[in-house]
């Protein structure tokens, strides 16, 4: 009996992991954006955080790129990889604290990519860092 229960814990454990993979690289796959998305192209690019969400909310690099955060809204911000809350696609892609009014911080791209993030203390403010 301790064996069945054992190996429907372990079959409903793949089960899981496998519809997170699958939906990870659904979202991989998909170039379809928001109509409000903007694309820029620029050698260091600032992305400024305010009531508005990401100004630029989406943003074309080359790998070894650097992408500053900067804070100009009046609440803190937490831009991190998805998925929500884990950050689990691109982990080192996360400053693992909330960013203040006035404050910045700055990643840098060292991997190819579509790259969807969010605000981790508000989910459904979103973007996107495409690396090539």
């Amino acid at each position: 009996m301790f064996n069945r229960v054992v190996i429907v814990i372990i079959i409903i454990l793949f089960a899981w992991v496998g519809y997170i993979l699958y939906k990870n690289q659904e979202k991989l796959l998909t170039s379809e954006k928001k109509d409000d998305t903007t694309f820029v192209k620029e050698a260091d690019v600032v992305v400024t955080m305010d009531e508005e969400g990401f100004n630029p909310s989406g943003i074309d690099i080359e790998v070894g790129q650097t992408v500053k955060w900067q804070n100009d809204g009046d609440t803190r911000y937490w831009p991190a990889s998805n998925l929500h809350p884990t950050h689990e696609i691109y982990s080192e892609f996360d400053p693992h604290k909330p960013i203040g009014k006035g404050e910045s911080w700055s990643f840098t791209f060292k991997e190819v990519g579509e790259w969807e993030y969010h605000n981790h203390l508000n989910p459904s403010t979103e973007g996107v860092v495409r690396v090539k």
